[in-house]
């Protein structure tokens, strides 16, 4: 990662819920490991950026909000 300038980033377990609903409203039903990217980029305003959002979301269904 250094040597390629990349970053890593970490997300919160609220932010990657909050990235499920977030799909699950545009019509995307996503595992949470999918969301994880999502949640990732967020408020992301620079440029153009590909999201890969995997799974079909029916092995853990939809986060459920604590």
């Amino acid at each position: 990662m250094r040597a390629s300038g990349g970053t890593f980033l970490t997300v919160p377990e609220e932010r990657i819920r909050g990235a499920q609903l977030d799909l699950a409203a545009r019509g995307l039903h996503v595992e949470t490991t999918g969301a994880v990217c999502w949640a990732a980029v967020g408020d992301w305003t620079e440029g153009s950026v590909v999201v890969p959002l995997c799974g079909a979301g029916l092995k853990t269904g939809l986060a459920a909000p604590h």
